[in-house]
């Protein structure tokens, strides 16, 4: 067989065929020549594969949209104030180490 991404393309499409097929794993992978172990193997890789997918590009960081406002627009002009989403705000005295702010907005965005 090719290369690795040629093998995971031909038994995600085996797969989708044997899905829609309404046949068990080991009746379509008859019907194909294929061994039902073989077949089984990939169901269970590829849905591996797709939950490391996913888990990398949901712990990847993000931005988000930021605006500063001048003295007399900001509400809590004696420090920081982070709103997070529209929903949360989060209000902190000027002295308020940046380190702090950071771990702070981190964990509250992870909630």
């Amino acid at each position: 067989m090719g290369n690795t991404a040629e093998t995971e393309e031909r038994y995600r499409r085996l797969l989708t065929e044997q899905a829609r097929s309404g046949l068990s794993v080991r009746a379509f992978a008859r019907t194909r020549g294929v061994p039902a172990g073989t077949l089984s193997f990939w169901k269970h890789e590829l849905k591996k594969r797709e939950v490391a997918r996913a888990s990398r590009s949901t712990s990847q960081a993000s931005f988000v949209p930021v605006r500063i406002v001048g003295q007399a627009e900001a509400p809590c002009s004696a420090g920081y104030e982070v709103v997070l989403g529209g929903a949360v705000v989060l209000r902190m005295p000027r002295d308020f180490e940046v380190s702090r702010v950071a771990a702070l907005v981190k964990a509250v965005a992870s909630c």
